[in-house]
């Protein structure tokens, strides 16, 4: 029930209280979104990652600007100052090539003789 009252200085000692109430959330999807993003971020391969990292993620998922609107150059430029190779570098180190994948060929071809 509305009460007309002549002081309104009740009133606004309640704004903050009523500010307050007026954002709460009146449903439970922005957090619902949030942790399905955290299921698609934190997976069984990458589940070792710290809550700071995971907290970043997901503020980069959820709030960072989309793709294409996004300008990475000052961050390439920082990253390649502070020593890090670029992605087209090519007087970097040759990987070691593992040959892990042939250790059983000799037993595999005892299977393979015709008796």
């Amino acid at each position: 029930m509305f009460i007309d009252t002549k002081d309104s200085s009740k009133i606004l000692d309640l704004k903050p209280l009523l500010d307050a109430i007026n954002t709460v959330a009146i449903s439970s999807s922005e957090s619902e979104r949030v942790f399905s993003s955290m299921n698609n971020i934190v997976t069984s391969k990458r589940n070792a990652l710290s809550t700071t990292n995971m907290s970043s993620l997901l503020y980069i998922h959820c709030i960072g600007p989309p793709v294409n609107l996004f300008e990475p150059n000052c961050y390439v430029t920082s990253w390649i100052r502070s020593g890090n190779r670029s992605a087209d570098e090519v007087c970097c180190p040759k990987r070691n090539v593992n040959d892990e994948e042939h250790t059983y060929q000799n037993m595999w071809s005892l299977f393979n003789k015709k008796q």
